[in-house]
C-alpha cells in the first residue's frame, strides 16, 4: 500500500500491531486528535486478500468509492468477514486486491474486521450482514421477545434517517447500556408542517444500515407507514406546557406528531432504554415527560449534542446549506457561547446582545431564550437552559447548551 498526505503530513500513523501477532503490513491509522483530509493511495494486495486501511474509533476517515460503487453496500456484501479467528485492535476498512479506489467525502467509525494469516495471505470471502432489518411489527417484536426470553437487556435509537456521527455516538451509547441495539429509521410524516421539508428530507436506508452494522446495532426497524399508522389508526399524543412554547410555539403540531411517533415506537419496540440527543433538548424533556405520565417502562436517557470542529452541531438538515451558509452556520454556536459567558458574569442585556450577533451574521431568529432547564419556564439569570433556532436561507438550525 503505497499511501501520501496531500494536506498535512500528521494525519498517516503505522498502526499498532494487530492481535494475535499478525503482522500489520498494509495497515495505516490515524494519529491522535488528528481528523484525516484529504488523501490518496495504490491499493495494494494483502498477500492474496486487499489492503487494510486501519482508522482508531471515534476518528474519522475519508469516505471512498469502491469501483464506483458505495463503500459501505460493497463492505457488506464482499468485505466485512475475513477468514480466521484474529481481530484488528480497531475498525478498519478493508478494499480487495483489483478495488478502485478514489476519495470522497468524510465519514467516520468503519467497520470492526476480522482477520487472519493463513500460508499465502489474508483470504477475505462475503459474509452474511450482522445487522438484522425487520419492517413489520410482528418481527420487530419476535426479535426482542426472543431476547428478553434470554434475559438480555436491549437499547432503542429512534432517528429519521440520513446518519451522521452524532447518530453513531447515540448508537454508541445504547450499546454501553444494553445488550442488544435497535435503531429505527421513521421519516414521520406527522411532525412535519404543510410548508416544511418533508419531501425534500434525505433518505438513503442503504448507506445508513451499513453504518448502523458498523457501529454494532443489532436490528434496524425500518417500517413502511402502513406499519406506524395502520388503517384506522386515530390517537394522538399531546404534551402540554412542554410542547407550547419555542419550538413548539414555532412549529404549530410539531410536536405532537413527534410525542404520537415517539409513544407508538416505544411500545413497539418495549426497549429497556432509549437515547435522545440532547441537540433536540426540548423533544428530549417531551419524551421524557411523556414516559413517565403513559407508564412506558423505557428509561429515556439523554446524550450530549456532537458538533463539528467548528462547532456546528451535528443534524441531518445542514446538508441543505450551501457553501456560504456552511461557512456561515457556526456564528449560531459562537452567539450561544458568547450568551452563556455574558449570563454567567450576570451582566445585563445578554439575551438582546446574542440575537442582535445572529442578525449581523445574517440569521432569521425564531428565538434566543434562557429557561429553566427541568421543564423550560422563562428565568432571567443562570443557572438554566440557553436554547435557540435561527434560519440560514432555507435551512433552520437549532442549538443549545447549559449555563
Amino acid at each position: 500500500m503505497a499511501a501520501r498526505r496531500v494536506d498535512d503530513d500528521r494525519g498517516f500513523a503505522r498502526a499498532p500491531a494487530l492481535e494475535r501477532g499478525c503482522q500489520p503490513r498494509h495497515a495505516f491509522g490515524l494519529a491522535d486528535d488528528h481528523r484525516l483530509g484529504t488523501w490518496q493511495g495504490d491499493a495494494a494486495p494483502l498477500g492474496r486478500g486487499g489492503t487494510v486501511f486501519h482508522v482508531a474509533r471515534e476518528r474519522s476517515l475519508p469516505f471512498v468509492e469502491i469501483d464506483r460503487a458505495d463503500t459501505y453496500a460493497r463492505h457488506r456484501q464482499r468485505h466485512r468477514n475475513v477468514d480466521g479467528g484474529g481481530r484488528l485492535a480497531r475498525p478498519a476498512l478493508l478494499v480487495a486486491e483489483h478495488d478502485d479506489v478514489r476519495p470522497a467525502r468524510a465519514l467516520p467509525l468503519l467497520h470492526e474486521a476480522v482477520l487472519s494469516d493463513r500460508g499465502a495471505g489474508v483470504n477475505f470471502h462475503a459474509g452474511e450482514p450482522s445487522l438484522q432489518i425487520v419492517r413489520t411489527a410482528a418481527d420487530l417484536r419476535a426479535a426482542v421477545a426472543a431476547w428478553r426470553r434470554a434475559r438480555q437487556s436491549s437499547a432503542f435509537v429512534p432517528t429519521m434517517g440520513a446518519l451522521h456521527a452524532g447518530h453513531l455516538a447515540l448508537v454508541a451509547r445504547a450499546r454501553a447500556e444494553a445488550k442488544h441495539v435497535v435503531a429505527s429509521i421513521f421519516v414521520n410524516p406527522k411532525q412535519f408542517g404543510a410548508n416544511e421539508d418533508l419531501g425534500r428530507y434525505p433518505r438513503r436506508e442503504a448507506s445508513d444500515a451499513a453504518l448502523l452494522e458498523g457501529t454494532g446495532c443489532d436490528l434496524l426497524f425500518a417500517p413502511g407507514v402502513e406499519t406506524i399508522y395502520p388503517p384506522g389508526f386515530a390517537t394522538s399524543v399531546r404534551v402540554g406546557g412542554l410542547a407550547d412554547m419555542l419550538d413548539g410555539a414555532a412549529r404549530p403540531g410539531h410536536f405532537e406528531g413527534v410525542a404520537t411517533v415517539v409513544a407508538r415506537l416505544l411500545g413497539l419496540v418495549g426497549a429497556d432504554v432509549a437515547i435522545f440527543g440532547e441537540k433536540d433538548y426540548q423533544q428530549l424533556l417531551i419524551v421524557q415527560r411523556l414516559a413517565v405520565d403513559l407508564a412506558i417502562r423505557t428509561r429515556i436517557l439523554g446524550h450530549p449534542i456532537v458538533r463539528e470542529p467548528d462547532g456546528l452541531a451535528l443534524s441531518s438538515r445542514n446538508a441543505y446549506l450551501s457553501a456560504d451558509e456552511r461557512a456561515r452556520a457556526p456564528a449560531l454556536y459562537a452567539a450561544l457561547v458568547a450568551t452563556a459567558d455574558v449570563l454567567r458574569r450576570g451582566e445585563a442585556g445578554a439575551l438582546d446582545r446574542g440575537r442582535e450577533a445572529l442578525e449581523v451574521a445574517g440569521f432569521r431568529l425564531d428565538y434566543l431564550d434562557l429557561r429553566r432547564a427541568g421543564d423550560l419556564s422563562p428565568r432571567e439569570t443562570a443557572p438554566g437552559r440557553l436554547l435557540a433556532a435561527a434560519w440560514l436561507g432555507r435551512t433552520r438550525l437549532i442549538d443549545n447548551m447549559a449555563v
